[in-house]
């Protein structure tokens, strides 16, 4: 993958896809999780970091980088705890193409109460007019 980011690596140097990864990783509750030692080491001495480990929900990850080979690249251990898990929420519905948003099902309704509403919004040419119509389903 080749990311570099000031957050996972000992350099400043970044490049667009360690922004791309970090920024959607702050952006979902995504935790990243590096290795304090390098991972790569080139001819030049520019070494960096570049085995991460991305998770949602599991924050108690230590990362080691294994030294013991002669290559440039050193594996990664990933040690997980799953003491500390705590599970993500359900991932919300997706948006609807047609503008109708559904609201769930409940079970425990009370009677003549509709399990959910529609809801429509249509929109004229004119940018200062816009008709909202709700009908309850059947």
């Amino acid at each position: 993958m080749n990311a570099k980011y000031r957050y996972w690596n000992p350099h400043t140097r970044i490049n667009q896809a360690g922004t791309v990864i970090f920024k959607f990783c702050n952006r979902v509750g995504i935790s990243i999780h590096a290795p304090t030692k390098q991972t790569r080491f080139d001819a030049h001495g520019v070494n960096t970091t570049l085995v991460i480990a991305l998770a949602k929900g599991l924050h108690s990850i230590t990362s080691t980088s294994i030294s013991k080979h002669t290559s440039d690249h050193n594996p990664v251990n990933f040690d997980i705890s799953f003491n500390s898990f705590s599970s993500p929420p359900p991932p919300l519905p997706a948006p609807s193409r047609t503008g109708i948003i559904f609201k769930p099902y409940s079970p425990g309704l009370s009677p003549g109460t509709q399990p959910f509403q529609m809801k429509r919004t249509y929109s004229d040419p004119s940018p200062t007019s816009t008709i909202e119509s709700r009908k309850p389903s059947m």
